[in-house]
């Protein structure tokens, strides 16, 4: 499949337990057809038919799942940023690990060890706003439940990442991000990128110009993830980082 200057790709790594009524060998629907209408409920997503039109989000492309295997990443969903591209609107991150955790809480419960997008940062704005007007929906966060996490950010063969590292730092330490936080560029860019990271793997080859940022987030749930990736990919547009990069999440405790 092609990777284009849209597209998204999303992994989902862990375990899955899947709901004792559930036969996941003859579930009539799939990864892609859960997600698809778990989309287009919300609004995020649309098939041509239902009439919402551009305002939508993305595109579907293609999905896949391994609930019945040993491998971590239990499932993948690939989507295309909707067209026109506005310069004001962010990449839909958030929503899409949404509904990839309500796409797999309907077959069974989740325990999430690790996240990976592919985000084509030229297909979203700079914008923040988004993200701080909705801090409070985290104020209820158990505080033990508070996660050191390591966020790196692999741009494949252009060094387009390293050279604004600390820029990009800087600028997420001056936002609101309440209990969000961006502490620092690691050295040796220690975090791990989930294997297999994307499905088609050519499009980026042998990871060679990573970085890793330590972070910590106010639970470890593919919400707050999505909160802090969308934090990541706005400050990094900003800095002018226009190439696609794929965005791993892991919890320091992951040995992946």
């Amino acid at each position: 499949m092609k990777i284009d200057d849209s597209t998204i790709f999303v992994g989902v790594y862990g375990t899955l337990e899947t709901h004792p009524w559930i036969d996941s060998t003859r579930l009539a629907d799939d990864a892609y057809s859960l997600f698809a209408a778990r989309a287009t409920s919300m609004g995020w997503s649309s098939p041509a038919t239902n009439g919402l039109g551009p305002v939508v989000l993305w595109g579907m492309n293609d999905a896949g799942q391994d609930w019945d295997t040993a491998a971590t990443r239990v499932a993948w969903f690939q989507v295309g940023a909707h067209e026109p591209k506005d310069a004001d609107r962010p990449l839909p991150v958030q929503p899409l690990l949404v509904c990839a955790a309500d796409t797999l809480g309907r077959v069974g419960s989740l325990a999430l060890s690790a996240v990976s997008m592919l985000l084509p940062l030229g297909a979203g704005g700079p914008s923040v706003a988004h993200l701080v007007s909705g801090l409070n929906w985290y104020s209820a966060s158990d505080p033990a439940a508070r996660t050191a996490v390591h966020l790196t950010i692999e741009p494949g063969e252009v060094d387009a990442v390293r050279p604004v590292a600390a820029d990009v730092v800087a600028a997420a330490q001056r936002i609101d991000t309440g209990p969000f936080a961006v502490n620092a560029v690691l050295p040796g860019s220690p975090g791990v990128v989930p294997d297999p990271a994307v499905v088609d793997d050519l499009w980026l080859g042998a990871g060679r110009h990573p970085v890793t940022l330590a972070c910590s987030v106010p639970e470890w749930s593919p919400d707050s993830v999505g909160w802090i990736v969308g934090l990541i990919a706005a400050v990094c547009t900003a800095a002018g980082v226009r190439t696609s990069v794929l965005v791993s999440v892991t919890p320091v405790e992951s040995q992946l």
